[in-house]
């Protein structure tokens, strides 16, 4: 098949931010903006580098392997694969990201109209929505993300216009301590780097069938759609993040997420242009959460070895939804921190050293300087969990103070891992 690199970059640069492009994560960069205030130039930076160049490293890195998650785990061993695919999906996805696209349908599409309307009702009929079109799998879920991922994309690109046009307010100091490492980590929540590393084979699969066979071709392809969505994540997030800085002095700080996104677009777009959020969003979010039910669904019953049915799975997967869902967003984010902060370091390490390729002095140095930043996760994963004592066992680290304990080690078995692996090669 003839490949047409520059339209073919614009095609999977555009899926990736589709894929990327959450209605749950548009929470996030305004929220940041407003903690940040008129330090908002050192968020901007934090969430450029955590939130769009790493995971777009990982989507690249990823891709250029054409086995996905699964080639830059191998180094590591099959175990961490299962081990990070597993967790993801039990502690990531249906405890957190999934719940949370029904309580972002609620605070953003329900609740700014109907105040008090029952949040547990709004989202048991949304997963009964997800559930019939998760075990429906025809298109119309296709189509609702084809068209409503642009319509929302179109909806940012005029808050931001008309934001930076005529500004809320101007941006306020604020007491936020650390404000870089604060945003950075903020960005975790997202669940976007590994999206980037796990979900980079559905477009190296597309980009394959139009010939790009070589990993060369691939790694070329990768990096020009990851050009293509990096910028217009760049004009997104930081065009919200801005807005929601010079927000912060007309509608405070200590708003939820999802109510600083509503206030914003009231007072840019007014009435209407909270009703056409609400319906974009709330089309948006369900389309994603189809495709997460139906990914989890697939992925138990390949664990199961297909002893459990899909249906069977799916409703599960639901009915967890509407438990979690109901706490509202703010209450999801909090429960689910420690999950992302154990997996996330890991994720970062990960897309480093694959990106090093050759560069990788050895085996060794791979899997020891990503099972460091593993072990550093779970460690901040158990001291957020409460577990007294815990928080000692990093503390001391350079760097543990500003939310990176785990980059020292990291660096420090990077080196170990090439040493022993050097003098004293693995067998097999």
């Amino acid at each position: 098949m003839k490949k047409h690199s520059l339209k073919d970059a614009f095609v999977y640069g555009f899926a990736a931010f589709a894929m990327f492009f959450g209605a749950g994560n548009l929470i996030f960069p305004a929220g940041i903006g407003a903690a940040a205030g008129t330090r908002w130039p050192i968020a901007l930076l934090a969430v450029t580098l955590g939130e769009i160049v790493i995971p777009l490293i990982a989507l690249v890195v990823s891709g250029r392997t054409g086995e996905g998650f699964m080639g830059v785990c191998r180094p590591i061993g099959k175990w961490f694969y299962n081990f990070v695919f597993l967790f993801m999906c039990l502690f990531v996805v249906i405890l957190a990201n999934l719940p949370r696209t029904a309580a972002v349908t609620h605070e953003i599409s329900i609740a700014p109209f109907f105040p008090r309307f029952p949040i547990w009702v709004t989202v048991t009929l949304y997963f009964a929505v997800v559930l019939f079109l998760a075990l429906d799998k025809n298109n119309l879920v296709d189509r609702i993300g084809k068209y409503m991922t642009p319509i929302l994309l179109v909806l940012m690109l005029i808050i931001i216009v008309k934001g930076f046009i005529t500004p809320i307010g101007v941006a306020q100091p604020t007491e936020t301590e650390n404000v870089f490492g604060s945003s950075f980590i903020e960005m975790y929540y997202t669940g976007d780097i590994y999206s980037g590393l796990m979900f980079s084979g559905l477009i190296i699969a597309a980009a394959m069938s139009k010939g790009y066979s070589t990993e060369k071709e691939r790694s070329g392809i990768m990096l020009k759609a990851a050009l293509v969505a990096g910028v217009a994540f760049f004009v997104v997030y930081g065009g919200l993040l801005v807005i929601g800085a010079n927000a912060n002095g007309v509608l405070g700080t200590d708003m939820d997420r999802t109510a600083l996104l509503v206030g914003i677009t009231e007072h840019l777009l007014g009435t209407a242009g909270k009703l056409f959020l609400a319906v974009a969003v709330a089309f948006a979010c369900v389309s994603t959460a189809v495709s997460l039910v139906s990914m989890c669904g697939d992925f138990f019953v390949s664990l199961f070895r297909e002893k459990v049915s899909y249906k069977l799975v799916v409703i599960v997967i639901c009915a967890v939804g509407i438990v979690i869902g109901s706490f509202g967003v703010e209450n999801i984010i909090n429960f689910a921190a420690p999950a992302f902060l154990t997996v996330f370091p890991a994720g970062i390490v990960l897309t480093i050293v694959s990106l090093l390729g050759k560069l990788c002095p050895n085996k060794g140095a791979y899997k020891y300087s990503v099972l460091a930043a593993l072990v550093c996760g779970v460690v901040d994963g158990l001291s957020a969990l409460g577990v007294p004592g815990v928080s000692a066992l990093t503390s001391w680290l350079p760097l543990a103070s500003a939310g990176f304990a785990w980059v020292v080690p990291s660096v420090v078995f990077f080196c170990v891992g090439w040493l022993k692996y050097k003098f004293f090669p693995a067998k097999g």
